[in-house]
């Protein structure tokens, strides 16, 4: 019985996702999350809200390319960041994506935004006015950090 036990135990830990260990402190997805609405009101845009589906589909696809020690806006599957929040079950007329990866940052959010914002096509998502919210996902550890950002409109959603 004993032994039984034992096998279900190792089953049930080799179950858990590798991500599990390695996610990053979600005071670092709050921080990302607060700089870019800096940005946003600096530029007089309304800030963006999180949504909790969105932050578990960005989270999930930072894992994704911090498992595979690669940048891209394609999950493992093949989807891209609308192909991946139509899969959950959210109506939108629009999606943006940002990811980004930094190394031994002194404070990675404020670096990757900076990153975001030198960079024409981030920059364009991050101040969109027609994207209302937002999922916020980081994932790593020892100072190096993926970060995944789904902008959205939801579908329906007049001008601001």
């Amino acid at each position: 019985m004993r032994d039984f036990l034992l096998a279900i135990r190792i089953f049930l830990l080799s179950a858990l996702p590798l991500s599990a260990a390695v996610a990053a402190p979600p005071s670092l997805e709050r921080e990302v999350l607060a700089a870019v609405n800096i940005e946003r009101a600096r530029h007089e845009v309304p800030p963006v809200l999180p949504l909790r589906e969105l932050n578990v589909l960005a989270r999930r696809h930072s894992a994704y390319l911090y498992r595979a020690g690669t940048l891209s806006h394609e999950d493992e599957r093949g989807r891209d960041a609308a192909e991946r929040v139509e899969a959950a079950g959210l109506a939108y007329s629009r999606v943006g994506e940002n990811v980004a990866m930094n190394q031994n940052a002194a404070n990675p959010a404020e670096e990757v935004v900076r990153g975001w914002m030198n960079s024409p096509e981030h920059r364009a998502n991050i101040l969109d006015p027609q994207f209302t919210h937002v999922g916020t996902g980081v994932h790593g550890r020892d100072g190096n950090y993926y970060f995944t950002q789904i902008f959205f409109t939801p579908s329906g959603a007049g001008p601001r």
